[in-house]
């Protein structure tokens, strides 16, 4: 999967190293839980997007052992406008 870059990213994480790339996310509030949100969004590839059509999995690792934090997998549509949550003052 790649990183896509759109309208809501507001914020850079820099990769700390020249192999580790930067990654723009939208640094957020949620709504209901006024919870800090961290988001980036991710377009598979055109094999991977046909390993999911032919029913494979998405996989998510989380480094380190405890405590797992609490994240969350969604599929949005390419355009996306607005959503449930605030943008921080970056």
């Amino acid at each position: 999967m790649l990183p896509v870059d759109n309208a809501r990213c507001n914020f850079t994480y820099t990769g700390p190293t020249a192999d580790i790339g930067d990654l723009r996310v939208e640094r957020t509030k949620d709504l209901c839980s006024g919870a800090s949100v961290v988001r980036s969004f991710w377009r598979p590839s055109s094999e991977e997007l046909q390993l999911l059509n032919d029913g494979g999995l998405v996989e998510l690792d989380i480094l380190g052992m405890e405590p797992i934090p609490p994240v969350a997998l969604n599929v949005i549509p390419d355009v996306v406008e607005g959503s449930a949550s605030v943008a921080f003052d970056v």
